[in-house]
């Protein structure tokens, strides 16, 4: 495992910080669920060997007293991004019609963002989005098997409101 981190909080309204991790594993008898009858019953696999290069990159911003000509002074602007990269390869048998072929239900590529807007004393609101990319659902990597990625995306809205014997949110 080898990583990065760089934050940057010099400007008293700017907070920045970005991580990056690269990795290698070699797992030995790792173990996988997969459905079996039907996406009620899972069953586990056993995988011999399992070689798992990665990285992981994330970039968080957040902005404060960014809105004080709208006299919304204590207004925090908050933006997150994250990406995963995961190659996780069965490494078993090389005569096997699996060898060096990604394991089942671990896509490649997964991210996400968040963008979120706190103004105290009025609400707070917010973005999201996960991406997930394409995965296989059984060992053997072909068209029949692929499960595609998807994309789930939702917006929250909330305010705290303060109540005599406590607050609601």
């Amino acid at each position: 495992n080898l990583g990065i981190s760089y934050s940057d909080y010099s400007n008293e309204n700017i907070y920045l910080t970005t991580t990056v991790d690269g990795y290698f594993n070699r797992v030995s008898d790792k173990i996988v669920a997969i459905p079996s009858q039907n996406l009620f019953l899972w069953s586990m696999m056993n995988i011999g060997r399992v070689d798992i290069l990665g990285l992981d990159a994330k970039v968080e911003v957040s902005l404060s007293n960014f809105a004080q000509r709208f006299t919304l002074s204590e207004a925090v602007l908050s933006m997150a991004l994250n990406y995963s990269f995961q190659s996780a390869k069965d490494k078993t048998d090389e005569g096997s019609k699996t060898y060096n072929q990604q394991i089942p239900y671990t896509p490649k590529h997964s991210g996400g963002a968040m963008l979120h807007l706190e103004i105290p004393h009025y609400f707070d609101i917010g973005y999201n989005i996960i991406y997930v990319g394409n995965r296989y659902r059984l060992a053997q990597n072909t068209e029949n098997n692929l499960v595609q990625g998807y994309v789930d995306q939702s917006i929250t809205l909330s305010k705290y409101i303060t109540l005599k014997d406590g607050a609601l949110l």
